[in-house]
């Protein structure tokens, strides 16, 4: 990764030039359109993070809007098909609905392919991606009234208000989400703030400091232990990249008593309201892990991630190309255990095997791997990459930083928490995942200076 774009050739420069243009007379012929246009994509980008059925009719509006402003802005929509990350998600999605002719149960492949209608949202927000920080700020909103929610729960469960807290486990607080969910969901919330907090200045520092505690706390909170490991990779990730940019604010020798203090009050905080679930959690995965390797038992929660795992494998090494086909794995699965004398364990077998680039390999083979990998490392580099501003030359080398960087980060953290739940067939976690390789997209029209 590099803090720095690569320089433009001379054909990306004329691309920026004619898509900027078209976005200016986009603006210019229909200043309120694109205005409404703008401000409805925010408050969709801001219920992905609440429940499903908001997040599902929250996109209904800015559907609505782009049908009824299609004229203005169908000139710009047309720059989509210059982007290479278009034609890869257009082939992966492809790929999967095709794959429904091979499946064994194309009832459950259409629902897994049907996850893939949060794509929509690369033609929804495009017309409006020169209001990209209006869209991230929406975002951020979204993960505070997330953990809002959490803090309801801890209350309410702390003086036993049943009204405001939801049904969870002991020691399970991922609020409005299931934990899982809600786990995968705040490590991309904190990759949107960790450059603020590396990178920022000020006020923007300030805020990705706060925003950073605030869904660390969340993650630990919702017990989910394969997104702490991915939070915690992402953590590191960032700072490394943080250290490797020229001029990063770094902290003062004068700073570190107040470090100092705040490190042992998050400490004795952290110890009273969060080590429960820590402790409790992290003994259970050493023993469940032991158990599955050990003793062959695959009854717990680890112990049947790694059950999918290893049929997951089994799929792809029996039909390497192309798959078992898309909702097939479960009844491949358990088919595969009872072939194997092991009935008792194909039960614990459900839809999909509970980690991201596995189910794609099983179900949809080398090719879908090839595809949505391709996706997602173009997502990621075009997340590093800044619009050019200007015709200056500088401005195609330009640093990524602060808020501006979050987006890439937020996708960097829902890949890592990837191999503990299937980010593109779960609602939210989908929807997050389109939505952020929007905001990421390479050749995206430069910020508009005026305000929405």
């Amino acid at each position: 990764m590099t803090s720095e774009t690569v320089p433009a050739t001379p054909s990306q420069r004329a691309f920026s030039v004619v898509a900027e243009e078209l976005f200016l007379q986009q603006r210019r012929v229909d200043p309120f359109g694109h205005r409404l246009h703008a401000w409805l994509a925010a408050v969709w980008c801001f219920l992905a993070c609440s429940p499903t059925s908001f997040l599902e009719l929250g996109i209904l509006p800015v559907g609505i809007c782009f049908l009824i402003r299609l004229p203005r802005h169908i000139r710009t929509d047309g720059r989509l098909l210059h982007l290479p990350t278009i034609w890869f998600a257009l082939a992966w999605i492809a790929w999967i609905w095709a794959s429904l002719s091979w499946s064994s149960n194309a009832s459950i492949g259409i629902e897994e392919a049907g996850a893939a209608r949060f794509a929509f949202a690369l033609v929804l927000l495009w017309p409006v991606l020169d209001r990209r920080t209006l869209l991230i700020k929406a975002l951020l909103l979204g993960f505070l009234a997330a953990n809002v929610a959490q803090a309801f729960h801890a209350i309410g469960t702390a003086f036993n208000i049943e009204s405001i807290t939801f049904p969870r486990m002991p020691h399970r607080n991922s609020g409005w989400w299931q934990p899982v969910v809600g786990g995968t969901m705040l490590t991309a919330g904190l990759g949107l703030h960790l450059p603020a907090m590396l990178t920022g200045k000020g006020r923007v520092r300030v805020i990705g400091f706060l925003g950073v505690l605030l869904c660390i706390v969340g993650v630990i909170a919702t017990g989910s232990r394969g997104a702490w490991l991915a939070s915690a990779s992402l953590c590191v990730i960032a700072l490394v990249w943080g250290l490797t940019r020229r001029g990063w604010p770094r902290v003062s020798w004068g700073h570190l008593p107040l470090i100092g203090a705040l490190g042992v009050v998050l400490a004795v905080g952290g110890y009273k309201t969060l080590w429960p679930t820590l402790s409790e959690r992290g003994r259970a995965g050493i023993v469940e892990v032991r158990r599955a390797i050990t003793d062959k038992d695959y009854t717990s929660d680890t112990g049947a991630r790694i059950l999918m795992a290893q049929m997951a494998i089994d799929a792809l090494v029996q039909k390497p190309l192309n798959g078992i086909g898309a909702g097939s794995f479960k009844g491949w699965g358990r088919g595969h255990l009872a072939d194997l004398g092991r009935e008792k364990e194909a039960r614990l077998i459900p839809d999909h095997a509970h980690n991201t680039f596995l189910h794609v390999a099983a179900t949809t083979g080398v090719v879908g791997v090839v595809l949505f990998g391709g996706l997602i490392i173009l997502s990621v580099r075009g997340g590093f990459w800044t619009p050019r501003a200007s015709a200056d030359e500088t401005d195609a080398r330009a640093k990524i930083a602060g808020y501006e960087a979050g987006p890439v980060f937020g996708l960097i953290g829902l890949v890592l928490a990837s191999p503990f739940i299937v980010i593109q067939v779960d609602a939210q976690p989908s929807a997050m995942l389109w939505i952020l390789i929007v905001l990421c997209l390479r050749g995206r029209p430069a910020e508009v200076s005026a305000p929405s």
